[in-house]
């Protein structure tokens, strides 16, 4: 099927990114509440409608939290796992692998998936496992992480072959190692209810607290813990943050602001600058997934439509809108099944009385 392109038109309604990804000069995102996958040049600023994810989609059930890039296919991963949609770039196919349907009954929620050689691991919401999916093979496996109690793992990073991970609800950095499967619980005794994000810069790891707490910076090398004192307004809901270049950038939800963080050792305390603001209604959400392009930062605008561009070299911003001409029809869109090795209920079962792998 020949791609639908969009042009720019303000009387119409503009897309609202809402998980997507960069790949050379094209921008691949999902829709808000919509399982529509459009592509974005940024050279020709064309904007083509590459398909539907989902075999069947209900706007109540399904919600794209990740994507995560391996040999030029890019993995869609919902929030209720049910389906990873795979979107060749090569091919422009959009093809589907299930869950298998025993795993769903005990995790139906994943939050956080990381790529590692051919294989994602994808984390779960209010489960203490990890269902990992080979690319290759079409493989599911579950490896159980045995934490000590219940957690709810908001946000993750990967550093060499281990997985660091925060939890909204526990004051405490999980550290999973992919090759001896082991995971290593660190409790920082900061004060934290949890935290919402955790993010790399020169060897360290920034822990971003929820609401009214304290950053805590991680060094790598010397596996020692210090809580900075910031001056954050503490009346933000949550936060978006991303790192490049060395430099942190976050943004309070909700909220007018975008901020940079400025890292103080001695003693240790983390000042913010302001950048610049745009010229309308604050006092919205934004998306939680900004990207880069080269220098720019990608920011969607949940509740406005389109999103902002950032540029970190000029210090300047503007809203730019993916407007669609036409969207087309669902069962207009060409599709294509494949098969995974999907285990039954029966194996399933087995592993949870012996602890091997689906």
């Amino acid at each position: 099927m020949a791609p639908y392109h969009f042009t720019q038109n303000e009387q119409m309604k503009s897309l609202t990114p809402i998980a997507g990804t960069v790949i050379g000069d094209k921008y691949y995102f999902i829709e808000q509440n919509s399982d529509v996958l459009f592509e974005y040049d940024f050279v020709s600023e064309n904007c083509i409608c590459r398909g539907s994810l989902c075999k069947s989609y209900n706007s109540s059930y399904y919600l794209f939290v990740a994507v995560v890039e391996r040999d030029q296919k890019l993995y869609f991963i919902p929030f209720n796992a049910e389906e990873v949609a795979c979107f060749d770039i090569k091919t422009n196919e959009i093809t589907r692998i299930p869950v298998p349907g025993a795993f769903r009954l005990k995790k139906q929620k994943c939050q956080v998936a990381i790529g590692i050689g051919k294989q994602i691991y994808m984390i779960g919401y209010g489960d203490s496992s990890i269902l990992v999916l080979d690319t290759e093979t079409l493989k599911w496996e579950v490896i159980p992480m045995h934490m000590s109690q219940r957690n709810l793992i908001y946000a993750a990073t990967l550093r060499g072959r281990e997985i660091y991970m925060v939890s909204a609800v526990s004051d405490t950095l999980f550290v999973f190692n992919t090759e001896t499967r082991n995971l290593l619980e660190m409790d920082l005794n900061s004060g934290n209810e949890g935290f919402v994000g955790v993010l790399e810069m020169n060897h360290e790891l920034l822990l971003v607290p929820r609401t009214g707490g304290v950053f805590v910076l991680y060094n790598l090398d010397t596996k020692e813990f210090r809580a900075l004192s910031t001056d954050l307004p503490k009346e933000f809901a949550s936060f978006c943050g991303v790192c490049h270049r060395n430099e942190i950038y976050v943004i309070p939800n909700p909220g007018g602001r975008f901020l940079k963080l400025i890292l103080q050792k001695d003693p240790p305390f983390c000042t913010t600058e302001m950048i610049p603001d745009l010229s309308f209604d604050w006092n919205r959400f934004f998306g939680w997934f900004p990207i880069f392009y080269h220098e720019t930062m990608i920011v969607p605008l949940i509740e406005l439509g389109g999103s902002i561009f950032y540029n970190t070299e000029s210090n300047t911003a503007k809203i730019k809108s993916f407007i669609p001409d036409e969207i087309p029809e669902k069962n207009s869109f060409a599709e294509v099944e494949i098969e995974s090795q999907v285990n039954t209920l029966e194996n399933f079962l087995h592993y949870l009385l012996q602890g091997e792998s689906v």
